[in-house]
Parts: C-alpha cells; sequence; structure tokens
C-alpha cells in the first residue's frame, strides 16, 4: 500500500488544483502565416527537385546508335560480304588458348534469356516508377 503523509497530500491536492488551473497556451499571432510559408517552401523546393531518367539521353543516344549500326550493317551489305563467322571463329581461338572455358547451348539460351528479362525488367519499372511520380504530384 501507498500511504502518503499528510506532506505529500497536501502536495498532491495543490498539484492537482494547478493543473487545473492551467489553460492550454494559444499560439502567436504569426503562428499560422509561419507554418503555411513553411508549407509552400517545402512545396516549391519538391517542384524544383529534378527528375532524372533511369537511363539518360546519353544512354539512349548510345543505343539508337548501336542499333542503328547494326542494322545498317545487314541491311546494306550482302550476306556474303557481311559474316560473323570469322569472329566467332576467333573467339574460339581466344577460348581455346586462353580460356579453356565450355559454354554450353543451354548457358548460352539461359544468358540470352536473362538479358531479355532484364531488359523487360527495366522498361517495368520505369513505367512504374512514372505512375508513383504521377500519383505524388
Amino acid at each position: 500500500m501507498n500511504m502518503l503523509t499528510n506532506e505529500e497530500k497536501r502536495m498532491d491536492n495543490l498539484l492537482k488544483q494547478k493543473i487545473r488551473q492551467v489553460t492550454p497556451e494559444l499560439p502567436g499571432e504569426g503562428f499560422v502565416p509561419s507554418v503555411m510559408f513553411s508549407i509552400e517552401q517545402l512545396a516549391l523546393a519538391k517542384q524544383k527537385k529534378k527528375e532524372e531518367p533511369l537511363i539518360s539521353p546519353k544512354g539512349w543516344f548510345i543505343v539508337v546508335m548501336v542499333i542503328s549500326v547494326l542494322t545498317t550493317l545487314f541491311v546494306l551489305t550482302s550476306s556474303e560480304a557481311f559474316s560473323l563467322q570469322p569472329l566467332i571463329d576467333q573467339l574460339d581461338r581466344f577460348n581455346e588458348n586462353y580460356l579453356s572455358v565450355f559454354f554450353s547451348n543451354f548457358f548460352l539460351l539461359a544468358l540470352v534469356v536473362f538479358v531479355l528479362f532484364f531488359l523487360v525488367q527495366i522498361f517495368v519499372i520505369s513505367g512504374y516508377l512514372e505512375k508513383a511520380r504521377s500519383v505524388e504530384h
């Protein structure tokens, strides 16, 4: 049991009485304009924040150039003049002499599928982020 002495009871009653007398403090005259100004500044800072794309314009330019060069090579050259076989032979010789690594057809297929899914995922994520940005604004 908690037994309070007379002095403690008197102090407790005095504190209870003082707490009842206290009224909530009201904000000053400039409080609401100050808060509204801060909110406006935060909104302006959010708008000024520059959003950058996942792939920069320079990156897109490089991708387009590579695709354009490859397409031009395939379209404008004859099938006999443009062949990847010498390059494949060179890579095979390099592999045999220095790497001694064998890539099975299954591994190569898996690698191609992985790259395709990776590229698709970039577009899916960019679409998701674009939707998220549009919801914020």
